[in-house]
C-alpha cells in the first residue's frame, strides 16, 4: 500500500511503499420484523444490528501514517422503523465508529499537534408520510452535530437537514 508518512521529527511527508500488511476482521448482522410476529398492527416494522470489527498490523515502525492504515477499527450500526399513523413512519439511526491511529489536528489553538482520532456516536433521524405513490420527508443526520474527522484530517459535515419528494412510477408493477 502506497501512504504518505514522516518521523516524528520530520516537517515533510514522503511517498512510500508499504509493503506488508495483514488486515483480518469479521462482520456480523440481524434484521428482526416484528410485524411477523406480532401482526401488522404493531408499531415497529424493523430492527436492525450491525457490527464490524477490523485489526491491521501496524509495523511502519516510528513512521507516521497520513491514512492508510487509520481504517474503522469497530463500526455498529443501529437501526429502528416504526410506523405512526395514518401513513406517517419515522426511521431512527445510531452509529458508533472508533478508528486506528492518529492525525496533525491544524486549529487556531494547536497548529499541527498529532492527536488520536477519538470514537464518536452519530444519531440521523427521517420522518416520513406516504400516500400513494407519493413519499414526503424530512430528515437530520449527525443531529446532535458531533465534531469529528475522516482519515487524515478530514472535518466531517455537522447536523444536516434536508427534505424531499420521492414519487414511485413502478406503483403499478407487481413485485
Amino acid at each position: 500500500m502506497i501512504d504518505w508518512v514522516k518521523s516524528p521529527l520530520e516537517t515533510v511527508w514522503r511517498s512510500m511503499n508499504l509493503t506488508e500488511v495483514n488486515v483480518a476482521g469479521f462482520e456480523i448482522s440481524g434484521k428482526w420484523f416484528p410485524r411477523k410476529t406480532y401482526g401488522d398492527h404493531f408499531p415497529i416494522t424493523s430492527i436492525s444490528v450491525d457490527y464490524a470489527y477490523l485489526s491491521a498490523d501496524k509495523n511502519s515502525g516510528l513512521l507516521m501514517s497520513k491514512y492508510v492504515l487509520d481504517q474503522l477499527r469497530h463500526k455498529l450500526d443501529i437501526g429502528l422503523d416504526h410506523q405512526i399513523k395514518w401513513g406517517l413512519g419515522a426511521t431512527w439511526r445510531l452509529s458508533y465508529q472508533s478508528r486506528y491511529g492518529q492525525y496533525q489536528k491544524w486549529d487556531n489553538a494547536q497548529v499541527g499537534n498529532v492527536v488520536s482520532y477519538k470514537p464518536f456516536w452519530l444519531a440521523d433521524a427521517r420522518i416520513y408520510w406516504k400516500y400513494s405513490i407519493f413519499t414526503l420527508y424530512a430528515e437530520a443526520t449527525n443531529l446532535f452535530d458531533v465534531e469529528y474527522f475522516d482519515n487524515a484530517n478530514v472535518p466531517q459535515p455537522g447536523r444536516w437537514v434536508k427534505a424531499g419528494l420521492k414519487v414511485d412510477f413502478n406503483w403499478n408493477k407487481k413485485k
